[in-house]
């Protein structure tokens, strides 16, 4: 089941692994609906982004939840 978008009352963002790594994971749904999401990737990171990064992914998050006004 795919998520629907216009039902999310909220700020989203997808903070995800380097699409460009050499075996990495492509979602096989369609991700057309995700250019309504504020969407980074962390270079040379994996599925393991959040141990690989920690502090990266949360500073991103923290930006964002600053220029959404909750900071």
């Amino acid at each position: 089941m795919a998520l629907d978008f216009d039902a999310v009352n909220c700020p989203m963002k997808v903070v995800g692994a380097d699409p460009t790594t050499p075996n990495s994971f492509m979602p096989s749904s369609d991700l057309s609906d995700l250019v309504a999401v504020d969407y980074d990737f962390i270079p040379d990171s994996t599925h393991l982004l959040l141990l690989e990064e920690p502090e990266l992914c949360a500073r991103l998050t923290r930006e964002f939840m600053a220029n959404c006004g909750y900071a």
